[in-house]
């Protein structure tokens, strides 16, 4: 699966709204696979900016992002992920794309 780096200052604003644990099908906290960091997925809020005659949307994404503990990050803060990757996936007749970050932190 191919990496794809985003370009964070042309996304917009990404707001959190939750935290929680990436979990397998049997509800085992997923890890890195190198090194064994738990893996945490981040809900959030992404405001796109409104450009030429486009007008704003809003719509939720989930950030993957490695961390020995749980990211403390307080709801409705801005993220600023650090690494942001697209990969594309198919699994099962299904599609789409996921986010991860090597880090995050919120301001």
């Amino acid at each position: 699966m191919r990496s794809i780096p985003v370009d964070t200052s042309r996304l917009g604003d990404l707001l959190v709204l939750s935290v929680k644990a990436s979990t397998d099908q049997e509800g085992k906290q997923k890890k890195k696979n190198f090194d064994g960091i738990t893996m945490w997925k981040i809900e959030t809020l992404l405001r796109l900016e409104a450009r030429g005659t486009f007008k704003p949307k809003a719509e939720v994404v989930e950030i993957s992002v490695p961390s020995r503990t749980e990211p403390d990050l307080e709801p409705m803060s801005t993220l600023l992920p650090q690494g942001l990757v697209a990969r594309s996936w198919e699994m099962n007749g299904r599609s789409g794309i996921a986010l991860s970050a090597d880090a995050v932190e919120a301001i």
